[in-house]
């Protein structure tokens, strides 16, 4: 069915993200422009079954991420907004969150949070890290002595617009938390989250925005990325720490500019869906020796991890100025 969905769902507001119930694949949820959280039956109608009324205690400005966490019998829904508010919401009922929290960056003066992105490290449903609009990636805590920002780690020098954290696997050390986040300064970068509060990998042969960045499902050392000059490119960092092994461009951006926003891999890793501005969703085969990584891949990457060290931040002079790369966030080619 290449020339529609099988399915159209639709909301009163814009739909800023989507996500699949992990137990439940005929349930969807959104987030949307006007703040409200939504639930899609595959089964009922076209339009959300249940929708947060918009209080004083859920969202009222646009939601840009969420994510499930938890386990079948205890699974809760996790969103922010780019004011600064998370909330914790019970897959039960939608009428108001359990929980509240209001996000300041400790780092700017406590500035609201205007959070772009969140990613929660595998099986933790109590710490995720966010990307904000001012370049911060900070770790959350939702319950506990101190809740709130409790780390702040700076790298970044514009909006982050993606983080994946690894998943944890066989033969690696879980205990390096590695933190995948991409931004409009045109650069990847790579976190030891609870090592050091500097990146120790910066992935800069873009020339535009990168918009997601995702860790392959089953190969330690891979990960794909997409950016506003409609690239993807795949990575292999046991084999180059510098440059994609593969760059495909976009078939619709040969034609004219057409940004790719979002990339997602299936869950056995043979594929990769992106989605450009034009709405066009696009998908590729992965080669089958990145699909089954082999054992020495995995000792290769923990190696590689291991000798990682903190990159030192480059001098807000010498960034020259954004300038010098044609980094304004405007076009970047003015």
């Amino acid at each position: 069915m290449k020339s529609r969905p099988e399915l159209a769902l639709t909301c009163p507001s814009a739909v800023l993200t989507a996500h699949f119930n992990r137990f439940d694949p005929k349930l969807l949820f959104g987030g949307t422009y006007a703040g409200g959280i939504v639930l899609w039956d595959t089964r009922a109608k076209a339009g959300p079954v249940l929708r947060t009324p918009l209080t004083g205690k859920g969202h009222s400005h646009p939601v840009h991420t969420m994510q499930q966490v938890g386990t079948q019998n205890a699974t809760n829904l996790i969103s922010a907004s780019n004011d600064g508010r998370m909330c914790v919401w019970s897959l039960a009922t939608l009428k108001e969150p359990q929980e509240t929290i209001d996000l300041k960056n400790e780092m700017k003066n406590r500035r609201e949070l205007s959070v772009m992105c969140l990613s929660f490290p595998e099986n933790e449903t109590n710490t995720p890290y966010v990307g904000s609009e001012d370049g911060s990636l900070c770790q959350v805590q939702i319950h506990g002595s101190k809740v709130g920002v409790t780390e702040c780690y700076d790298g970044h020098e514009g909006p982050i617009s993606g983080i994946d954290m690894h998943p944890h696997q066989p033969g690696l050390d879980a205990t390096f938390d590695l933190a995948l986040s991409c931004s409009f300064d045109w650069s990847v970068k790579l976190w030891t989250v609870k090592q050091y509060q500097a990146p120790v990998l910066s992935l800069d042969s873009f020339e535009d925005y990168v918009y997601d960045a995702k860790w392959h499902p089953h190969h330690p050392a891979v990960f794909a990325s997409v950016d506003g000059e409609g690239h993807i490119d795949l990575w292999n960092l046991n084999k180059n720490t510098e440059s994609s092994i593969v760059r495909c461009e976009n078939p619709n951006a040969a034609l004219k500019r057409v940004a790719l926003n979002k990339c997602s891999w299936s869950t056995d890793g043979r594929r990769l869906a992106t989605g450009d501005s034009q709405g066009n969703l696009s998908v590729y085969s992965a080669d089958r020796h990145i699909a089954q990584p082999r054992n020495e891949d995995f000792a290769q990457f923990g190696e590689r991890v291991r000798q990682l060290k903190p990159i030192m931040p480059r001098s807000r002079e010498g960034y020259g100025s954004a300038l010098s790369r044609g980094v304004a966030y405007g076009d970047a080619r003015h």
